[in-house]
């Protein structure tokens, strides 16, 4: 069969991957407010002219943060608030589309979106970042909590995001604490605040540690001691003492003021029984003004007899009532006074304890006091010894802060550089990953098509034993030929011309399957390239036959154009546009390429008329083969045709003659 390849032109050219990966960082990015970071994202494979990239907020996708586009990067509609903030990192032909995002704020926590898409495909990835703040320093009080402990109390602002928070002591172990709370301001910010009780010591500190991880942490440290817990405890005694004393003297005002009220009536009351008592017996006569009224009146009492005697009488039994009432409250008194000066008693020795307890806690205050100054002084001798130390350690911190500047540039740049490296070995390990399930894929592609090829090959042998028994008198060459043309038939496409693609005076009927010229051009030097029509069929990858009929037709060209021919006007028709075509004049007698080039192999066939024509597209192969369907014939190949884009078929029926151009199903 090697004289078949004979007829077969190859065209080599690459075929555009069918599948498409993003690679992004599996967990969220760190990193410092103010500072820049880039967001990675890798495309693999490569990225092409016609791919369009665009990071977004997931809430954002009319906005997005930037939106790369007909090779640039498009200013709208873009969001306001990171315009002249972000930027991609190049390289984009090896498939980076990474994001530099500089100055970053709080407003930038959260998701950002890498949207990739072609024209028939798409695909995205999250980046999650975190923007660390570093907050205040710790700030420890110390207030007084009953029972020898004090309340240690710890609070730091200003972080981002929520800090952790610990307690330890001199000694370095973690001292557990359940109360934690922590709130956010209106900027985002976190504020942390803990307290414990703890054993009063005048040594032994205890330590509060704010921070982010345990490299990036503010600790402050304080001695859980008061001088004054004497003092508070003492006067928190005496205010109670003196409120008892208060309550103990209006309880004695109360019991006096009712003594004095019971002892005026009953004297009252004695004096006038008593003046009754003389008045009745005649010891006491009063001596006024009146005196001779009060005898004559007398006389009439006298007169009156036992009325006067039963008064007398009515107002002794009164005054005896009165006075066992007067005894019964003396009784009464008596007790009251009694029981009161035992509560006097009582109260008064309470009193002299407290004022024993008093003076014991007064000589501890005041060995206290002594004991706390002695302290003082040995704090400030300590302070002074310790000043001259810190001022010799950070004498030496700053040397070694000039000595690790050095080092730490060093290790940034190692860091970054390590950082780097790692994205790129993701990046070509998932290219490698990609290539291996595309190597996978098309081994099984050629194993199918290997077996299809066999079985066409063994039903092309078959015909070949047939037609050389049919046709035993016919040239070798022209055996070739039949052979060739039984094996493009095999792949025969049903093909519709698209009514909306049509450009010049054209009218497309019969179901899109004929196209003619509406109005007769009779100016043969004008150029006739400029009507056309284009199928609604693409094609990307594998082969296609189709045929046309061109009967009685004056002029015409057929072939295969880019699908971007649909929305462009003007366009000169050659393959620097994306238009390979076979065309026919009849006035000058020739088929030809739009290249100009004349063919003469086709020239030389001129004597039979190409009223029915095949034309075979292979995309693996990127050639477009054109034959005489009359005779079965080869008329001419093109190689080099559409190597990147997708292609559709176009047909001309010219604008010299009103005959159709006809679609051959």
């Amino acid at each position: 069969m090697w004289w078949l390849l004979l007829f077969l032109p190859v065209c080599r050219g690459a075929q555009s991957p069918d599948t498409f990966t993003l690679s992004v960082p599996d967990g969220p990015l760190s990193v410092w407010m103010g500072s820049s970071v880039i967001l990675p994202c890798s495309l693999s494979p490569a990225f092409t002219a016609s791919l369009k990239v665009r990071w977004h907020r997931p809430d954002k996708y009319k906005t997005p943060v930037l939106l790369y586009e007909k090779q640039q990067i498009q200013q709208q509609p873009a969001d306001s608030q990171y315009r002249g903030r972000v930027s991609l990192m190049g390289e984009l032909e090896k498939g980076n589309v990474s994001l530099k995002l500089e100055n970053v704020s709080l407003a930038d926590t959260g998701e950002f979106v890498c949207f990739v898409a072609g024209d028939k495909w798409y695909e995205k990835a999250s980046v999650h970042l975190i923007v660390k703040v570093m907050g205040s320093p710790p700030v420890l009080s110390v207030t007084v909590g009953g029972s020898g402990q004090v309340n240690v109390t710890c609070v730091s602002d200003g972080w981002s995001p929520k800090p952790t928070l610990t307690w330890r002591n001199n000694r370095g172990a973690l001292i557990p604490s359940q109360s934690h709370h922590s709130a956010t301001d209106a900027r985002g910010l976190v504020s942390v605040t803990s307290w414990l009780l703890h054993s009063s010591s005048d040594s032994e500190w205890v330590a509060c540690s704010v921070g982010l991880s345990e490299e990036e942490r503010k600790e402050s440290r304080v001695l859980p001691h008061t001088s004054k817990t004497g003092t508070v405890e003492l006067e928190r005694i005496l205010r109670d003492r003196d409120a008892e004393m208060e309550n103990l003297k209006q309880k004695s005002k109360g019991l006096w003021k009712e003594v004095f009220i019971s002892g005026l009536v009953l004297l009252l009351l004695s004096s006038i029984a008593t003046g009754l008592i003389l008045y009745k017996k005649g010891f006491i006569k009063w001596k006024d003004s009146k005196e001779t009224a009060a005898e004559s009146q007398q006389d009439k009492l006298r007169a009156s007899g036992g009325e006067t005697e039963s008064l007398l009488k009515k107002q002794s039994e009164e005054v005896e009532t009165l006075k066992k009432e007067v005894e019964t409250l003396k009784e009464k008194n008596t007790d009251l006074l009694k029981k009161q000066s035992e509560e006097v008693e009582t109260v008064k020795k309470e009193v002299e304890t407290l004022n024993q307890k008093i003076t014991g806690l007064q000589s501890q205050l005041d060995t206290s006091d002594k004991e706390v100054e002695r302290l003082n002084r040995q704090i400030k001798d300590e302070g002074k010894n310790l000043e001259g130390k810190v001022n010799d350690i950070e004498k030496e911190n700053q040397e070694l802060k000039q000595q690790n500047k050095g080092l730490q540039s060093q290790l940034d740049t190692s860091k970054r550089e390590v950082e780097r490296l790692n994205h790129e070995i993701k990046g070509l390990q998932s290219q490698l990953d990609t290539s291996n399930r595309e190597v996978e894929r098309l081994n099984r592609q050629i194993k199918d098509e290997g077996k299809n090829l066999e079985g066409k090959v063994n039903d092309i042998e078959k015909e070949n034993q047939e037609l050389k028994q049919q046709n035993k008198g016919a040239f070798p060459h022209n055996h070739g030929l039949v052979m060739l043309w039984k094996t493009v038939k095999h792949f025969k496409r049903d093909l519709t011309m698209d009514e909306a693609s049509v450009k010049g005076n054209l009218e497309v009927h019969t179901r899109g399957k004929n196209v003619k010229c509406t109005k007769v051009n009779k100016d043969e030097t004008q150029n006739n390239m400029s009507a056309y029509v284009l199928c609604k069929e693409t094609f990307h990858s594998g082969q296609h036959f189709w045929e046309v009929k061109a009967e009685k037709k004056k002029f015409w060209f057929v072939g295969v154009c880019s699908d971007t021919l649909r929305e462009q006007h003007g366009v000169s028709l050659t393959p620097q546009n994306g238009c390979w075509l076979l065309c026919y004049d009849d006035e000058q007698k020739v088929l030809y390429v739009n290249t100009d080039q004349k063919i003469t192999s086709v020239q030389e066939k001129m004597k039979y008329r190409v009223d029915q024509l095949g034309v075979f597209l292979d995309c693996c192969r990127h050639s477009l083969t054109f034959y005489n369907c009359d005779d079965k014939s080869w008329l001419c190949t093109i190689c080099d045709v559409g190597p990147t884009l997708p292609l559709v078929p176009v047909f001309s029926p010219g604008e010299r003659d009103l005959y159709d151009l006809q679609i051959m199903n």
